[in-house]
């Protein structure tokens, strides 16, 4: 039997702490709080995203097997099977990413021959999307501070035959192996406490403690002040996360604007799960403008 307190019963139901509840009740308002937790248990059907230099959604269409995407133009949904098994994948026609993370390389419309960062990129699914819309042509700088996950990236951009990725073991709060660079993107997709993922990752679940935001909220600004130096004059910055919090987010954006006067945000969104049967995603758009 379920619990009398209506706030009770939403987090047991969803088998969320009610701490985490709260917040997003506090946060989000109340209707938002209940579309979180009824949606935060769905299972959603495999997303795939197509490498634009090999083929299309339509021609991908035609083989049956998949269903447009409604947020990203790059997604595919897989009606049935595996995506790591199919053809396509071998080929390097698909990739398996969420269709909220998908946005993040759409926002940041790299061009050919543009010079882009990605501070926190492994495994590299941004990156080697980014590369794809690049049509291989141009550089793309991309990091982790953990060389097993620097190889992952590496092996994303030889299934797919992209040569422009630089994948190195970099310290993103840091950033010494590109000391005197600048670039016309910069992406920060931050280490963060992962809230909107956990329809997918139902282990988040089991190590939820609202102290994980003490050590990741300082690690987060730090890397975004870190990249932003990185960012040419009108070039772009993008900080996303795969959690629903806005300490994590808009309040990290907001304080970054205040201390960083010639940056302007473009614009900011937050995907929530119940939207597009997608992951829980924010992201924000951030330009430099003169000093």
């Amino acid at each position: 039997k379920l619990p009398e307190d209506e706030w009770k019963a939403i987090s047991l139901r969803a088998s969320l702490p009610e701490w985490i509840v709260q917040m997003w009740k506090s946060q989000y308002g109340e209707e938002v709080c209940k579309k979180i937790c009824e949606s935060i248990n769905q299972i959603h059907p495999q997303c795939v995203r197509v490498n634009v230099m090999k083929t299309s959604r339509e021609k991908l269409m035609e083989t049956g097997k998949y269903r447009c995407g409604d947020l990203s133009k790059d997604a595919l949904y897989l009606e049935k099977g595996n995506a790591a098994e199919s053809a396509e994948y071998k080929k390097g026609d698909i990739s398996i990413q969420s269709e909220a993370s998908q946005m993040v390389a759409l926002w940041m419309n790299p061009q050919p021959n543009e010079r882009i960062l990605d501070v926190c990129s492994a495994p590299g699914s941004k990156a080697t999307h980014m590369a794809e819309h690049m049509h291989n042509q141009g550089v793309i700088v991309c990091g982790d501070i953990h060389p097993h996950r620097v190889e992952l990236i590496k092996q994303g951009a030889k299934r797919l035959s992209l040569s422009i990725l630089d994948a190195r073991v970099m310290d993103a709060t840091k950033l010494e192996e590109v000391a005197d660079a600048t670039f016309d993107g910069v992406l920060c997709d931050v280490p963060c406490t992962g809230y909107g993922v956990m329809g997918r990752k139902s282990d988040i679940k089991t190590h939820l403690n609202p102290s994980t935001m003490d050590t990741l909220v300082p690690l987060q600004y730090a890397i975004l002040c870190c990249a932003s130096k990185k960012v040419r004059l009108n070039g772009r910055l993008i900080y996303s996360t795969c959690t629903l919090n806005k300490k994590e987010n808009e309040k990290q954006v907001m304080r970054f604007l205040k201390e960083h006067p010639s940056f302007v945000l473009q614009k900011e969104q937050t995907i929530f799960p119940f939207e597009h049967g997608t992951d829980g995603f924010y992201i924000a758009l951030l330009l430099r403008k003169e000093e």
